[in-house]
């Protein structure tokens, strides 16, 4: 009787293929003129498979358009790409170096007291992020900060999930090795900068790289707490795509893309340990 055999990796390769189609088709599509995109897109409506491979294989077509009026003749798009910067990068730091201070602070109390404080933590995770909007938008007004950067950053640096997370892997270190640290005479601070986050780096590159993605998509915050349109950043542009101007959303959706595929590629080893060591 023959042995059946198993693929263990044809669900998750198949999966993943499935994200990466879109990923292609953008690419893809920001070499397209605008012409081609919306033969596609009529081909398309009509249900028509022939018109659009026709389409799709025909390469000659393939300019770097797109991506000129984005960088040279239309800055525009770009200038709200570093829109996007100033707004992630500070709110990524921020809230990284408060979320290893708190759970290292939670690491030191007691273990019933921690848990009560996780506890409280795991709760405000369950919260859904809108119901913290209408607080954050009148708390903000009255401190006089709607319409600026601050409006963005002052939400955003403080998150109970990297905490609630930050703190699991923490009370992994073995209490013997801090014990034997403040022996020697350390502090807490040279406790946390040279035991806790050295074993704690790749949990908090992970947590680091996943609120900098979530970030770095948001829509709603700015809609709400921005009152001048140019400082939008380029994910609610990315939201705003017109239909006259398909060609220019995908270009700027791959410039959208590099920073954080180049990222989690750097970062990737730091990635893989962080998820298996925090259970992320």
């Amino acid at each position: 009787m023959k042995k059946k055999k198993h693929y263990p990796g044809l669900i998750p390769g198949i999966t993943a293929a499935a994200a990466v189609i879109p990923i292609l088709c953008i690419l893809l599509f920001s070499w397209f003129p605008e012409e081609q995109i919306l033969l596609l897109k009529e081909a398309a409506s009509r249900n028509d498979p022939a018109g659009m491979a026709a389409v799709l294989t025909d390469l000659t077509k393939l300019t770097a358009e797109q991506y000129r009026n984005i960088l040279i003749a239309s800055p525009d798009y770009l200038f709200r790409f570093w829109n996007s910067v100033k707004l992630v990068l500070p709110i990524t730091v921020l809230q990284m170096i408060i979320s290893v201070s708190v759970s290292y602070g939670i690491m030191l109390c007691r273990k019933r007291t921690g848990d009560v404080l996780l506890l409280l933590y795991l709760l405000l995770m369950l919260t859904p992020v809108q119901a913290a909007v209408v607080p954050n938008y009148f708390a903000i007004k009255r401190l006089h900060l709607l319409g600026t950067d601050f409006a963005i950053w002052l939400p955003g640096i403080f998150s109970p999930f990297p905490v609630y997370l930050l703190t699991k892997t923490m009370r992994k270190i073995p209490k013997e090795v801090i014990e034997a640290a403040r022996t020697d005479g350390a502090g807490q601070w040279k406790v946390l900068t040279r035991i806790v986050i050295p074993q704690s780096k790749g949990p908090i590159i992970a947590l680091g790289l996943l609120v900098l993605a979530e970030y770095w998509n948001m829509v709603e915050l700015p809609l709400i707490m921005y009152t001048n349109p140019s400082d939008y950043p380029l994910s609610v542009y990315l939201s705003r795509i017109r239909e006259d101007a398909f060609g220019l959303s995908f270009a700027a959706s791959v410039i959208y893309l590099i920073p954080i595929l180049l990222l989690v590629i750097y970062a990737m080893d730091d990635l893989k340990e962080g998820i298996s060591v925090s259970s992320l």
